[in-house]
Order: C-alpha cells, then sequence, then structure tokens
C-alpha cells in the first residue's frame, strides 16, 4: 500500500479548487440589478475604499426614489453570515460588498419578528474595588439566561496599578470564578481609583443590534467626535449673569391666617407673632393681603423666628419679602437706582444718569420697565464703585451683569514671557446678547475674562449663548488654529479609542474573528474635514453658528479628504484592531429614500456632524431611517457594525428576502 501514497498525494495537489456549482459571486446581486435598471445604480462619484488595493470593480448600490421602493429593495438586500443576518448597502471598489449589521439569524431567516438577543446595554461606572474574577471570553446559557466568564482568567482588585491589565476583560463582578450573572461586565476604560467605565452585557438587545451604547465617553469638546480622537481642549462655559432674588411668591389659601404686623417676642419670646390674626374668606378679599404678614400656616397662634411680609397679590399669588429674626422690613427693604446711562467719575466710581429710585417692596409695579437700566444697589448720594447692567426682569427678580464680568474682547493679542495682552482695538461690552454687539464680536474672540487685558491663559470664544459665553483656552503661545488641528486632524490625532470602537472591535472579536479570511479590509471614513468652521475662525466668524463637518448630509464624493480619516488596519494614522467599521452618512444617502435605513430602534453612524456650541455630534438614524445627530455621550443609542466581504465571496442559495436570504457559501 505504501508505494501508492506518493501518487495519491500527488494527484490531490493538482485537483483544482472546486466550489458549488450552484453558488453565484453576491457582487453581481447589485451589478446585475444596476445593469437591468432595477433599484441599483453605479456611483460614479470620486471614492477609494482600500488602503492598499487599487479599484478594480465598478461600485453599485441599492438606490430607492421613494418609500415603496425602498421596501422592495429591503426583500432582497438580506444576507446571512456567521450565523448573524446582514443587510447589503453596495459594493466597493475591490469588488467587495459592504453589508450592515442585522442580528443573530433565526432558523435560517432574518425576520423582523425574531425579539431580543444578548448584546450590550449602555455604559455605567462599577466600583471594583472587590478581588473580583475577569476573562477574556464569556459564554452564554440560553437555558438560564446566564453568563459566565471564560478564555484566560485572573482575580485582582482594580486599583491605579493595575487597572490596564483589566481594561477589555469581561467580568461577573464575583470572587468565585464559576458564578454566573445575568449581567455580565465588559470593563471599557478608567474612571478613578475604584471605578472603570463598564459596558453591561444582557439578553435585552433588539435583534438589529448588538447593543446599545453612547458614541463616546465625554463630548465636552470637539475631538470627541472622533471614532478616535488624543488632544482634546475642553469646553469652558462662563455665565456672565447673575441673579437677584426681589421677590418671592406663593399661593393664597383660605385656610391661612394674616396679621396687620408681626411683632417680634411678644408675647413669645425669640419669635415673630401675628398682630390681630385674620382669614380671608374669599377671592375678592385678596387685594386686602397688601402690607400684611403671614407665617403661610393654619394655626391662628403659630409662631416663627421668620414671616412674610406681602407687598403686592395678582390673582391667586401672592408676593412677599421673607423676614427673619429680629429685622423688621425696613433691613430688607433695599433701595435700587436704575437709569438708562451712567457716568465714570474722576475717582473711578460710577453715577447713574437720571436715576429712578425703587424700593424692593415695590418691585412688582415696575419690573417690566427695568429691563435694559444700569443700575446700582443702596446707592449713597448716587455715588457707588459697583454697577450693574440689567439683561432681564421678573416679578420676583432680575438678571444682571456686573462690574467685574464687564470684560474686555478682541480680535488679536501679543505674547511675550508667558503672558498674553490684548490689542488696543479691544471693546468691552454691558449687553453682550444685544444682536449688534454679537456682530462685533465676530471679530473679537479673545479675552483674558478681566478688565485689563492681560492674562497667562487666553481664551478664544467660539459660541454665545444668551449670555454664557463658550471657550477653549490657550496657553504657551497657542494658537487657536493649531488647537483645532490637534483636535481634528494632526498626525497623531488617532490615538486613544471612542467607547464604540471599542464596543465593535470586541464584538468582532467574539463572533467574526473566525470568519477573517471571509472580510476584506475596506476603509472606514468619518470625515472630520470641515465645512463650516464659524466661531473657531482665528480671522473671525460667526460666535452664533456650529462648526460642521464635511462628511455629515453630503453625497459629493465617499473619498475621505484627510488620510487620518481614513480607519484601516494598514493605515498606521488612523489604524483599527479589525476590519470592522460603522456606517457613514454618506453610505446612508447614496440609498435615496431614508427608508432603506429603517430600524427598529436608533442607531449610530460613524460621521462627526458637527461642534454643537464646542458639544461634539455625531450623525444618527430614527426608527424611520432618517438623520438626526445626537451628542456623543448623551445618548445611548444602537449598535449596527459594517465589515466588507471580500470579492470573491459567493452564496450558495437565497433570494435576499427576510424569509429566505442569501446563505453565503463557505467552501
Amino acid at each position: 500500500m505504501k508505494k501508492f501514497i506518493l501518487p495519491i498525494l500527488l494527484l490531490f495537489m493538482f485537483i483544482p479548487f472546486v466550489v458549488n456549482a450552484e453558488s453565484k459571486y453576491l457582487y453581481d446581486v447589485l451589478k446585475d440589478e444596476a445593469e437591468s435598471n432595477g433599484l441599483a445604480k453605479e456611483y460614479t462619484g470620486e471614492h477609494h475604499d482600500s488602503f492598499i488595493e487599487e479599484p478594480t470593480h465598478k461600485i453599485y448600490h441599492w438606490y430607492a426614489s421613494n418609500k415603496d421602493e425602498a421596501d422592495l429593495i429591503l426583500k432582497k438586500n438580506n444576507v446571512i453570515f456567521a450565523d448573524h443576518c446582514w443587510q447589503m448597502i453596495r459594493t466597493t471598489d475591490t469588488g467587495g460588498i459592504k453589508l450592515l449589521y442585522n442580528g443573530e439569524s433565526k432558523n435560517g431567516k432574518c425576520l423582523n419578528t425574531r425579539g431580543t438577543q444578548v448584546g450590550y446595554n449602555k455604559v455605567s461606572t462599577q466600583n471594583l474595588t472587590g478581588n473580583y474574577w475577569y476573562g477574556t471570553d464569556y459564554n452564554y446559557d440560553s437555558d438560564s439566561n446566564s453568563f459566565s466568564i471564560g478564555g484566560s482568567m485572573l482575580q485582582a482588585v482594580w486599583n491605579n496599578d493595575n487597572y490596564e491589565d483589566l481594561i477589555g476583560k469581561y467580568t461577573c463582578k464575583s470572587d468565585d470564578k464559576s458564578d454566573k450573572c445575568t449581567t455580565l461586565y465588559l470593563i471599557n476604560s478608567y474612571n478613578n481609583a475604584n471605578n472603570a467605565y463598564a459596558i453591561a452585557l444582557d439578553n435585552t438587545s433588539n435583534y438589529s443590534s448588538f447593543g446599545i451604547l453612547i458614541y463616546n465617553i465625554q463630548y465636552n469638546s470637539p475631538a470627541y467626535v472622533g471614532y478616535m480622537y488624543n488632544k482634546a481642549y475642553l469646553i469652558q462655559n462662563k455665565n456672565l449673569t447673575v441673579n437677584e432674588t426681589m421677590l418671592s411668591s406663593s399661593k393664597i389659601s383660605t385656610d391661612y391666617w394674616y396679621g396687620i404686623n408681626a411683632e417680634w417676642g411678644n408675647p413669645i419670646a425669640n419669635r415673630f407673632n401675628l398682630v390681630s390674626p385674620f382669614q380671608i374668606q374669599s377671592v375678592s378679599d385678596f387685594q386686602n393681603l397688601q402690607g400684611t404678614y403671614t407665617f403661610k400656616n393654619t394655626n391662628r397662634t403659630y409662631t416663627n423666628n421668620s414671616v412674610q411680609y406681602i407687598t403686592n397679590t395678582d390673582t391667586d399669588t401672592y408676593y412677599y419679602i421673607q423676614l427673619t429674626g429680629n429685622h423688621n422690613l425696613d433691613y430688607y427693604n433695599y433701595k435700587y437706582a436704575f437709569g438708562d446711562s451712567y457716568t465714570m467719575n474722576d475717582d473711578g466710581t460710577y453715577k447713574i444718569n437720571n436715576p429712578t429710585i425703587i424700593e424692593r417692596k415695590d418691585w412688582y409695579l415696575y419690573y417690566k420697565d427695568m429691563k435694559n437700566k444700569y443700575v446700582c444697589k443702596n446707592p449713597v448720594n448716587n455715588s457707588f464703585e459697583v454697577m450693574w447692567y440689567v439683561t432681564s426682569t421678573s416679578n420676583t427678580l432680575f438678571s444682571y451683569i456686573s462690574t467685574a464680568n464687564n470684560f474686555k474682547y478682541a480680535k488679536g493679542y501679543t505674547y511675550q514671557n508667558g503672558m498674553y495682552t490684548l490689542n488696543n482695538e479691544s471693546v468691552t461690552l454691558w449687553d453682550i446678547a444685544n444682536e449688534n454687539n454679537k456682530n462685533s464680536l465676530n471679530n473679537a474672540h479673545y479675552t483674558c475674562f478681566n478688565d485689563s487685558g492681560e492674562c497667562s491663559t487666553l481664551s478664544y470664544i467660539h459660541f454665545i449663548n444668551g449670555y454664557t459665553l463658550k471657550s477653549i483656552s490657550l496657553t504657551n503661545n497657542k494658537k487657536i488654529e493649531e488647537a483645532l488641528k490637534e483636535m481634528l486632524s494632526v498626525d497623531d490625532v488617532n490615538k486613544k479609542s471612542s467607547t464604540i470602537k471599542d464596543a465593535v472591535e470586541m464584538w468582532y472579536q467574539k463572533y467574526l474573528f473566525e470568519y477573517d479570511n471571509f472580510i476584506e479590509d475596506s476603509i472606514y471614513c468619518y470625515d472630520r474635514s470641515i465645512s463650516n468652521i464659524a466661531g473657531f475662525n482665528p480671522n473671525g466668524g460667526s460666535i452664533v453658528e456650529d462648526l460642521w463637518f464635511k462628511g455629515y448630509n453630503s453625497l459629493q464624493d465617499i473619498r475621505c479628504e484627510n488620510v487620518t480619516d481614513r480607519f484601516s488596519t494598514y493605515n498606521d494614522k488612523a489604524k483599527i484592531k479589525y476590519k470592522v467599521g460603522l456606517f457613514t452618512s454618506k453610505e446612508a444617502f447614496m440609498l435615496g429614500s431614508f427608508s432603506i435605513n429603517k430600524s427598529n430602534q436608533w442607531y449610530w453612524l460613524g460621521s462627526p456632524t458637527k461642534s454643537y456650541r464646542g458639544g461634539a455630534v455625531n450623525d444618527a438614524l430614527e426608527i424611520y431611517g432618517y438623520s438626526n445627530p445626537r451628542a456623543v455621550a448623551l445618548y445611548s443609542l444602537g449598535v449596527r457594525p459594517m465589515i466588507s466581504l471580500k470579492s470573491d465571496i459567493r452564496y450558495a442559495s437565497g433570494t435576499g428576502s427576510e424569509e429566505d436570504p442569501f446563505v453565503i457559501d463557505y467552501n
């Protein structure tokens, strides 16, 4: 028998690889649909789907001009790969096929009645000071709906010395490694010496996604729009206004007792006592309460160390000043001088021109006329050191900007010996929310948040919301344009992973890694190039508009302008761990009717949308498939990974419907 071994081996070496005679290329599904004038078309814009390969194929994509066509496409684009359902979106210029995740398959079908599955369920902080067991993998028992850790396991207490060893591992938060749990935790990132940010796993995920997550752990910097990021200049909020409470209010009741006066210490010592207590009988008596006192109590003989002096009534409400201790109304009845203009005295003090003097108890009568006035409190001979500017009024208070918050703003500055000095063209504005003043500040973004114009940390204002200034801090002569590039486009911008990237890659490692040879390395373009720089323009830009990114709401091309936005396993400047990413806004727009993108829940796209008042906002699709961006750290939305199958991938059976999806041929 031995003499036949070599010839037999040689025979097998020369037998050609045989595929299922019935199988067909998945790429041809879209190609044939487009060439037969069906519900697909050829994409002719600029593109580059691979970081290492040159284009070899035409790109085809589904396209619906209305909801009915979209519904038909959703009956043609279903694929089962790696025991999961996917929706075919488009082909790539290397002949691959981009698939969007659509949940675990059930009985070989992808019906929308599949219910829930195991998946990720939000990010939370978890205390890990216990001596818990951690594993590199996990197992799920569907009969008991419980998890247990697996893979390489270790027992540890989270602290500042070993936390890096625990990130990326699973735990039931148990000191028994064989324990099971209904909620498993994937350790995502460091919070403090006792706590970690962790992703919960349970069996409540909607079938179309592998869970719901925030996009990133923080959003208070434009940097956090990134699938990866590095330097983040945090947004600082400076509210210029303060409230001065003039009156308080309460509902009138016929059950309360009122007095014509409130006497301290008689008859009860160290208490206010109502003088000649009375009750009112009806609404018509409300007006008689002005100038009286009350404890807001139903007991005729009640006493207290504080009492309410009623200044006015209105329908069913009374307005009052609270008196406390042995202090009468005069002690709290401050005086205010209001006027339309002011004069600076030679000694640096102020005076109000043609002032109107108002006592606090009369505020209800005058408040409507006091907006946009200059005011001082308790003036002495109309001379005072601190002046306020009234920005808004109500029947109980007014808001103001004080002298201390009347800052200088400038278009430019000089820097020397660690100090910034605003240039001589700086302006000082009381009413910063005035439309004319906003326009002047379009060219005066720099401030030291003082009236001297000198500081070691310069603030660059990029947005004004009412009387709140939003800025980023600059030191060591850093330019605003340099700071913006550091957050969005420099070569080392991609050092830290977003929360969603970590989750997608851990999911891939668990479910798709064994199928890695079937998946091509495709570029995932999360375009951070800017379409409207708005208030971040160093030469002057609108401080009431947001910074917008090009990748949102645009179909000029699916090419990435910046190499740092071309996420790929081959790109050292935007390197991802596995061949998986997220659906993009441009790819969603390629499909025409947004009904193609509908799902049973909201889900994230990978595309940055804007820096909303400085905070990071990325694109998302709501239940019916329409674009609806969300702040990256404030919303937990569905996560639907995207992969690209290689050009030689075939399907063995199926028509593409939910009932009869295309089934990948693995032979």
